[in-house]
């Protein structure tokens, strides 16, 4: 149930790498090189320690009945836009919408944002997409991505709160980091 938002996550974190890997001079090319070989090697080696699991399941998916799920089936536990608030103010109700990230956490990322720091600002965007994802089909980039092969299969969009909830994590200890290293904006 986690394949694919993973999959999108790796997607997104590699497009800088990649990025820079193009315009990048030589030291850099050199430097950006090996590290997308060793992510690389690495996607290999959890492909291989993953692939016992992955052909029963690829299996067992041709014989589910989440398939045939509808639109409305997949979005029965999306986040309801009116509980934005609870991302910054715990409620404890359902379980799949409880994704708490403070006020603290928020604070600093927006911090690191507004000292411009290009990290915090990459894991602010990647927030927002699967916050997005996340409200299910009360925004249109569910219904776009729901024809993608495998998408149809999540049940519980709430659940990209838990990559939002990174996002900001990531992003707040970027944003501490500009923070300590230059304290005034600009």
């Amino acid at each position: 149930r986690w394949l694919i938002p993973m999959v999108l996550l790796g997607v997104v974190y590699i497009l800088p790498i990649a990025g820079k890997l193009v315009r990048g001079s030589g030291n850099t090319r050199k430097i950006l090189w090996n590290t997308t070989a060793s992510l690389a090697m690495s996607a290999l080696v959890a492909l291989f320690t993953a692939a016992p699991l992955a052909f029963p399941l690829l299996q067992y998916v041709s014989l589910s009945t989440r398939r045939l799920m509808t639109l409305a089936d997949q979005s029965l536990f999306s986040f309801p836009p009116v509980r934005v608030v609870s991302l910054v103010i715990p409620f404890n109700d359902v379980p799949e919408w409880v994704a708490y990230i403070g006020a603290g956490l928020t604070l600093l990322w927006l911090a690191g944002i507004l000292l411009r720091s290009r990290e915090s600002r990459h894991w602010g965007i990647i927030g927002i997409i699967f916050f997005l994802l996340a409200l299910g089909p009360a925004t249109p980039l569910f219904s776009l991505l729901n024809g993608l092969p495998g998408f149809q299969l999540l049940r519980v969009p709430a659940r990209f709160l838990a990559l939002v909830a990174l996002g900001a994590s990531l992003g707040a200890a970027h944003g501490i980091n500009k923070l300590l290293d230059d304290p005034t904006p600009g």
